[in-house]
């Protein structure tokens, strides 16, 4: 996947950058169901710039 293609996907939410679960998922070639998970079950590994709502 391209730099650009990813820059693409960036939207503002509330005046800060995010990307959404399923553009994540895209990224990293996995099932969105599969984020999701690991961010509710391992939040202490996502920093305050990364958190998933």
């Amino acid at each position: 996947m391209e730099l650009q293609s990813n820059i693409g996907k960036i939207i503002l939410v509330q005046g800060k950058q995010a990307i959404l679960d399923n553009d994540v998922a895209e990224l990293y070639s996995a099932e969105t169901k599969r984020i999701n998970k690991t961010g509710k079950n391992n939040p202490y590994k996502f920093t305050e710039r990364s958190i998933l709502l």
